[in-house]
């Protein structure tokens, strides 16, 4: 299990800000525009949106679970005293929050602006630099990462470059067509991926390397996924964002039963995974499901704004 972690840990964010930023062109592009034309402007309705759809979720829901955490601090892996003044530095340090897995929502809101800026400022290079700028770019975006450490500033700097690559596929037409070469681009950085699975990995430029490998690999298979005719997973669709908001409440509490039920071994603790695993994208589906089937009632109303979605 260990192995596993640290395989899957190498490169399922770096995909989720990559799709970020490939969403970001296809939703300008569409309108025949660029990230360049989004305003600066916080107050802007591009940025309101993003404020309801991700900070909103990371405020109330970290708010939410606070106090019950901090008073069952003794059966957690990260307890804390509660205080207003440890609220308010858990809330602007989002590692520290009550659920640290929402650091994402913060840390994607701050790649939004400096991939926009970034943008505008590129407007001005000249074409045959540009390649130039990008490989200086995503340099200095690794040596942040390296000098600032594993924290959610570093993390920022460094999944812009994943961001920006999402970007850039999409404004370059990648996966608006299935890939030409998807299936031995899949085995090659499938193998390159698997140099990950080791229990010291150190976050420097191998986790750079198997971060990059982890991505082009889930990018070959959706490819293969659409190329093929697949339709097993089509029915999450549009529900990412609330399986990820919700899935750690259904998986620490199967986990604190399984710690406490008594039950060891192998078999059981298979088990305990898999339920999991299956509970914690099932459980959310269904609340996607139910909010979608009853948007209209006021309750579903403030759970749906709760969750970021559009009421």
């Amino acid at each position: 299990m260990v192995y596993l972690h640290s395989w899957i840990y190498c490169f399922w964010l770096s995909v989720v800000f990559y799709a970020s930023g490939w969403l970001l062109g296809h939703s300008v592009m569409k309108d025949g525009k660029t990230a360049s034309s989004i305003s600066l402007n916080p107050t802007d309705a591009f940025w309101i949106k993003k404020y309801k759809r991700l900070l909103v979720p990371y405020i109330v829901l970290n708010s939410l679970i606070y106090l019950p955490k901090g008073l069952l601090s003794q059966f957690v892996m990260r307890p804390y005293d509660i205080s207003f003044e440890d609220y308010v530095y858990a809330m602007f340090h989002p590692f520290e929050s009550p659920n640290g897995e929402y650091w994402f929502m913060p840390a994607l809101i701050m790649i939004f602006y400096l991939f926009v800026l970034l943008a505008k400022m590129a407007v001005f290079v000249p074409e045959r630099l540009r390649v130039l700028c990008y490989v200086v770019g995503v340099a200095a975006c690794v040596w942040l990462y390296m000098l600032i450490g594993d924290d959610t500033l570093g993390r920022v700097f460094y999944y812009l470059i994943f961001f920006a690559a999402g970007y850039l596929s999409r404004k370059k037409g990648l996966l608006l067509q299935p890939m030409k070469y998807d299936v031995p681009v899949f085995f090659v950085s499938f193998a390159l991926s698997l140099l990950s699975i080791r229990s010291d990995l150190e976050y420097g430029v191998f986790f750079v390397f198997y971060t990059t490998a982890g991505t082009v690999m889930a990018v070959a298979l959706s490819s293969i996924y659409v190329r093929k005719g697949w339709k097993c997973i089509d029915h999450l669709f549009g529900t990412n964002m609330t399986i990820y908001l919700y899935h750690w409440f259904v998986q620490g509490t199967i986990w604190a039963l399984y710690r406490y039920s008594g039950l060891e071994g192998e078999p059981y603790e298979f088990a305990h995974r898999l339920l999991a695993v299956v509970l914690g994208i099932y459980l959310p589906y269904l609340l996607y499901l139910f909010m979608k089937k009853y948007s209209s009632n006021a309750v579903v109303k403030v759970l749906r704004f709760i969750s970021g979605e559009k009421i």
